[in-house]
């Protein structure tokens, strides 16, 4: 009796056989699968794929601030007595620009470079600060005095996030990416208020007791310039 013997076929990653002839896993035909013609998935589970980025960015920032401040100072026949205000008001003007470049393999996913060569962020600012202050030192006699005064203070920024994209490097203008440009606006405003009140019962003990008061109105507006088509 003659008999004869297949080869013994290469075994693939999750016990599947090639079929003779077959290349790589999970084929067509042409490329293995299980030993019934079903494809072999499981052959692919160690199967690494390079897909890479490289990333570079460039960033230029300016800046600007004017400043303006006041201060009165009122004394009396009493040097210890004392009452001062001052105010206090700044504003300014920023500018920050950052460009992100981006050189990436075939099947790096796009969603984190924006789907393009280069994502411009164009962000222009402006900025503005009042304080205002009073404060009085007043002794009652020689041995009790108070303390009180008042703060107030008030900003406003203004800041405009407007996202842009090149999408090859041959590209001759940058596309306006709406999802990522944003308007804000906020806005605060500050009250406080304390006062003390302090007496020396003797040359070593010494008593204050006092209160405070503070509050805080903030206001933000968020825009964003999506467009749904």
């Amino acid at each position: 009796m003659l008999r004869t013997r297949r080869p013994a076929l290469p075994r693939l990653a999750g016990g599947c056989r090639a079929r003779p002839g077959a290349g790589a896993p999970g084929g067509d035909g042409q490329g293995g699968g299980h030993p019934r013609g079903r494809p072999c998935l499981a052959g692919l589970r160690g199967l690494r794929v390079p897909a890479g980025a490289v990333q570079f960015k460039d960033q230029t920032s300016s800046r600007s601030n004017q400043n303006l401040s006041f201060r009165y100072e009122r004394k009396f026949a009493d040097e210890n007595k004392k009452w001062t205000a001052d105010a206090n008001y700044s504003w300014g003007d920023d500018h920050n620009v950052e460009d992100n470049f981006f050189t990436t393999d075939p099947l790096y996913p796009t969603a984190f470079t924006f789907g393009a060569y280069q994502q411009r962020f164009d962000v222009p600012g402006n900025s503005k600060r009042l304080n205002l202050q009073s404060d009085v030192e007043w002794p009652l006699n020689d041995k009790a005095r108070v303390d009180f005064g008042w703060r107030t203070s008030s900003s406003a920024n203004v800041e405009v996030r407007s996202a842009s994209q090149l999408l090859e490097p041959v590209s001759s203008s940058f596309l306006t990416d709406t999802l990522r440009s944003f308007f804000t606006d906020m806005n605060q405003l500050n009250h406080a208020a304390y006062a003390t009140y302090g007496y020396v019962f003797s040359p070593k003990w010494k008593g204050q007791i006092g209160m405070r008061y503070e509050t805080a109105l903030v206001n933000i507006v968020l825009k964003d310039s999506t467009t749904l088509q």
